[in-house]
């Protein structure tokens, strides 16, 4: 059964992001499939999305667009064609949910090459144990940084 509410903050329905949209999305395809996988048929996911305002970053990267009073920064993508973007800090998602938990030994393998955790029987052995270290590699490259929490097994 799935149920969807939409109430994206203001901030974040119309931002931006610049990156390569194939992967991020290929991230967060990964997080919703390993959320679905180990949350139990009465469980819930809670996908949630905003926008956190930052400092401008490194005065090097900046350079002033002419006739605009505005900072602007060159960022280079990965097929290095370089875009010009006015920063405004960093995007955050986050994916919760109510499935079986991880061990603190299990949360620091969990971004290694291969890892796969048999913990529980809704996972059964799927999958390849790639998904995340390929999901962490992708949100490096664009700057980010992807992490897990955890309150332990079965909470």
């Amino acid at each position: 059964r799935v149920s969807s509410v939409t109430d994206l903050p203001e901030d974040v329905r119309f931002l931006c992001v610049a990156g390569d949209a194939s992967r991020i999305a290929q991230v967060l395809r990964n997080l919703l499939s390993n959320a679905l996988k180990f949350t139990p048929e009465d469980g819930s996911i809670l996908v949630t999305a905003s926008h956190h305002i930052t400092s401008m970053g490194e005065e090097e990267r900046r350079v002033k667009w002419k006739g605009n009073s505005s900072w602007v920064e060159k960022i280079e993508l990965h097929d290095k064609q370089e875009v010009l973007a006015t920063p405004r800090g960093h995007f955050q998602l986050t994916v919760q949910d109510t499935g079986v938990g991880m061990s603190p030994d299990q949360i620091s393998k969990l971004f290694g090459e291969g890892v796969q955790f048999n913990a529980h029987a809704l996972q059964a052995g799927k999958g390849s144990g790639l998904g995340l270290f390929i999901a962490k590699g992708i949100v490096s490259q664009h700057n980010g940084t992807l992490d897990a929490t955890s309150e332990g097994l079965d909470k």
